[in-house]
């Protein structure tokens, strides 16, 4: 049985759905996506980079530590990804 591995798209959707649902900092998001540190960081910097998430405030119980929102045009581009997917369904 080989493993069934999701592609770039996939994770940067997996992404993308989580920061819709709330504001979240970077071990919120590794542990949610199933990503190494250093994955998640780098998938995170293409993303800010191509104005699909933004760094925002989170607040937390004790500080305020830096998290990651969708943006307008993730919310696009999501939207768009669901379609997709649906039709090839």
């Amino acid at each position: 049985m080989g493993k069934n591995r999701r592609g770039v798209i996939e994770i940067k959707m997996d992404l993308l759905e989580n920061a819709v649902r709330h504001a979240e900092g970077i071990t919120r998001m590794m542990h949610s996506c199933n990503l190494s540190y250093l994955t998640l960081k780098r998938y995170v910097q293409e993303l800010t980079a191509s104005n699909l998430l933004s760094e925002v405030l989170v607040r937390q119980k004790y500080r305020v530590a830096r998290g990651y929102a969708v943006t307008e045009k993730g919310l696009r581009a999501l939207h768009l990804y669901r379609e997709s997917s649906q039709l090839l369904n």
